[in-house]
């Protein structure tokens, strides 16, 4: 009897706690919103272009006033954007730097070692090596990607399925 008790009880808790769950307003408005591994620090595009981050309790613009479209966070935290030009720029702490190479991109991701990855004006996929672009062989063409820890892409193809390399 005691056990059959206790086993309610904790059912009946549980459920309270996920029916109590709710969505919370981080205040602002945003186009493309990131968040770095450890979750303690939220990112976003504001309606303005402008690069913003929550800490403290409220929204701060990242320095260096950049604008972006798009964005990323790396493992560390490190910002990355595909700013108004289509450029891609990395966050330095104090401002932003273009990444060597002079790609642009249209969507983008950050794999494990902090590598960028993106998709390419041209639909293709590229990877930076810390030097310069490289496109990825194989073909492969996509609207947005992800890449995993180890390096391994996920793309949504030109025909809106999901490819992995």
């Amino acid at each position: 009897m005691k056990r059959t008790t206790l086993c309610l009880m904790i059912f009946i808790l549980l459920n309270l706690t996920t029916a109590q769950a709710e969505w919370k307003s981080m205040g602002g408005q945003g186009k493309d919103v990131a968040v770095s591994k450890s979750g303690s620090t939220a990112w976003t595009i504001w309606s303005d272009n402008g690069i913003y981050f929550h800490s403290g309790g409220r929204w701060q613009q990242y320095p260096g006033e950049g604008r972006g479209m798009a964005m990323a966070v790396s493992s560390e935290g490190t910002p990355f954007v595909i700013g108004m030009d289509n450029g891609i720029y990395k966050g330095t702490g104090s401002g932003w730097v273009q990444l060597p190479g002079g790609g642009k991109g249209k969507a983008l991701a950050i794999d494990g070692k902090g590598n960028a990855w993106v998709i390419g004006m041209d639909d293709g996929i590229y990877y930076h090596d810390g030097v310069s672009w490289s496109q990825l062989p194989g073909g492969g063409r996509g609207h947005r990607i992800t890449v995993n820890n180890s390096g391994i892409p996920l793309v949504i193809g030109l025909d809106y399925a999901v490819w992995r390399f």
